[in-house]
């Protein structure tokens, strides 16, 4: 709607309106997985804010203003590189229109307004998450941390080819971003793009150029380490170190694109008929031009991969997407005879027409990539293929299942490589020691060892015990879950698999026992017992003994705790500190301590307490009540 909205009052004709919306809608990483769910919801309130920007443009008022205001503020409190680059857009978008504006200092003020309102409502938010980022290991991340999320030039041939995506940086053939890497948009538009190019329309427009240098710019931008534009901003401008992920500006190329559609439609709606009849003879050339460009393209490309990709699987890709490429544009071309012969026939087919044309295009998208050839286990060795689609499902007890019922806060599961090892499932809740995330706090990094087992070995802390060491029972670690096939297998061993090996064998040594398995993982019981709920007698984690209390509520931001001590001491729990968490103790508010610099602790009186401990995340707005 805030495509439309944007195009019909503008004159934009309704073929490139529908084509628009629906790259929009459908195309490229619009559709792309759940994972990346903040960008899909940032991505899709780009044109609606746009929309909004330029209705403040055309009537500058205070009203228009704080609607802008509080729009733009629910956007932005998702924070993400999505937000962050539509922002910049946005930005300038908005000097753009002050430049044209005949009332100019009005719509700077009306600007200048929105944009205070907006600080104020998205502060809170944005402090408490920089605060956060301050005490994490974000700052350690380096330019050499985008290496993986940078788009290499291949993947562009997307935009015609959808199942050629992915990198030969490896021993197989694989995605960078199972499917981010897809810029599919459909035939139709590239046709339009191809149609305006070949009638010669003002490519000049200061419009046009500027729509073409935003392209550019986030094509350049996606690319990240391949390209001097992305290290340049990471190193030197502030905000783009925030974030290690430049292929996401995949999401502005495709609103760029179906930007691109309304402003490339609308000079053709605008330009001479007379200037257009004239260049007619110049079209057929042209497309002969570009169709044979096409037919020499598949040995080039070919060329380009070289002969490595063939033991990649690469060459097998290419020519079935070259052959589905065939099949879409033969198909067009009969719709497009059929549609002519109906058009002569009779002028009120031309809602038919464009019915037909944006079911095509609707099908073509989707028919493209979302349900088969990119994301099929045959166009890939990646075994996160198989597991995305969901094809094994291993009978009985399943791992799920079993860490649901067995653990909890004191009881944690610690799981070494594979897709269960990024901490969290798409079915239950059981509770882990972390997850995927490679961002963790600074005093859980270095007293407890942050990882991400599923491409790095698990890592002990310097001045540690290794696996049995105290700091774990206080963490409340209890078992350990090893990918079957990574400890039994004697073939392809890595520094992952000989870390493993001694883990359990550790485990064994000191009395540890398998608990459950299934077709993937083995669960080991810890030897050793839960400190998750201690007394302190000194500062040291040998000076533990267990606290005469019980668990009343476990939340993530808040907890309460019963306690019957027979003299004042401190209790410390096996849960992480972090600035921001206040505790009360029989009502009276009592600071919360870091113990071991990463434990809590907090000091309780003689006899009985009733302990609450709740999270305020916003810095200024922390204040000790009851």
């Amino acid at each position: 709607m805030a495509i439309y909205a944007l195009g019909y009052p503008r004159g934009v004709p309704r073929p490139w309106l529908l084509a628009a919306a629906l790259v929009f809608m459908l195309g490229g990483v619009a559709t792309s997985r759940l994972q990346h769910v903040t960008q899909i919801i940032s991505y899709g309130w780009l044109p609606v804010l746009l929309w909004l920007l330029l209705a403040v443009a055309a009537k500058p008022n205070p009203w228009r203003a704080l609607l802008l205001a509080l729009f733009t503020a629910f956007w932005a409190v998702n924070a993400n590189q999505v937000v962050f680059l539509g922002g910049i857009f946005l930005g300038l978008t908005a000097i753009y229109t002050i430049a044209r504006s005949p009332f100019w200092p009005r719509l700077l003020a009306v600007y200048v307004l929105a944009g205070f309102v907006m600080l104020i409502l998205i502060i809170p938010f944005y402090s408490a998450m920089l605060e956060i980022i301050g005490l994490s290991v974000r700052a350690k991340f380096t330019l050499a941390d985008s290496n993986a999320s940078s788009y290499p030039p291949l993947v562009f041939s997307t935009l015609l080819f959808p199942a050629l995506y992915g990198n030969l940086g490896g021993q197989k053939w694989s995605p960078t971003d199972i499917t981010q890497d897809y810029l599919y948009i459909g035939i139709i538009p590239l046709s339009l793009f191809a149609l305006a190019h070949a009638f010669g329309i003002r490519w000049r427009e200061p419009l046009v150029l500027i729509w073409v240098a935003a392209l550019i710019f986030f094509v350049l931008f996606s690319m990240g380490v391949n390209t001097p534009l992305y290290p340049f901003l990471f190193n030197h401008v502030p905000g783009f170190d925030l974030f290690r992920r430049p292929a996401d500006a995949a999401f502005l190329i495709n609103f760029m694109m179906a930007l691109g559609l309304l402003i490339v439609g609308r000079e053709v709606a605008r330009s001479d008929g007379h200037a257009l009849a004239k260049s007619s003879g110049r079209v057929l050339p042209r497309i002969k031009y570009s169709l044979g460009a096409l037919a020499f393209g598949l040995p080039l490309l070919s060329f380009a991969l070289g002969g490595a990709a063939q033991s990649k699987d690469a060459l097998a890709v290419l020519y079935g997407s070259y052959a589905g490429l065939v099949v879409r544009l033969a198909l067009f071309a009969l719709l497009l005879v059929w549609l002519k012969s109906r058009l002569e026939k009779a002028d009120h087919t031309f809602l038919v027409a464009l019915f037909t044309i944006s079911l095509y295009l609707a099908v073509d998208l989707g028919a493209a990539g979302r349900y088969k050839g990119a994301f099929s286990p045959r166009y890939s060795k990646v075994p996160h293929v198989k597991s995305y689609l969901d094809i094994a499902h291993p009978r009985g007890e399943t791992l799920d299942a079993w860490l649901k019922a067995q653990t909890s806060p004191w009881s944690r599961v610690e799981v070494i490589t594979g897709f269960q090892s990024r901490g969290h499932s798409s079915k239950v809740r059981w509770h882990h020691t972390q997850g995927y995330n490679p961002i963790h706090l600074k005093n859980y990094s270095g007293r407890i060892g942050s990882f991400v087992t599923d491409w790095l070995p698990r890592t002990f802390p310097e001045g540690s015990d290794g696996p049995l060491d105290m700091r774990y029972d206080v963490l409340g670690l209890r078992y350990v879950a090893f990918r079957t096939r990574l400890i039994d297998s004697e073939q392809n061993k890595s520094p992952i698999q000989e870390q493993a090996r001694k883990y359990r064998d550790a485990l064994a040594e000191q009395g540890g026992m398998p608990v459950f398995s299934d077709s993937g993982y083995e669960v080991w019981l810890r030897p050793g017992t839960s400190h998750w709920l201690s007394i302190a007698q000194s500062e040291s984690l040998n000076d533990l003994s267990p606290a005469p209390c019980e668990v009343k509520e476990f939340r993530n931001v808040r907890l309460e705790l019963f306690c019957e001590m027979d003299s004042p001491g401190t209790l410390v729990l096996g849960e992480v500190h972090a600035p921001g968490w206040l505790g009360c103790v029989n009502k009276k508010s009592v600071e919360v301590k870091p113990f071991f610099d990463v434990f809590r602790s907090i000091d309780l009186p003689a006899g009985r307490s009733n302990i609450v401990m709740t999270y305020r995340p916003v810095p200024f707005l922390r204040r000790p009540r009851c």
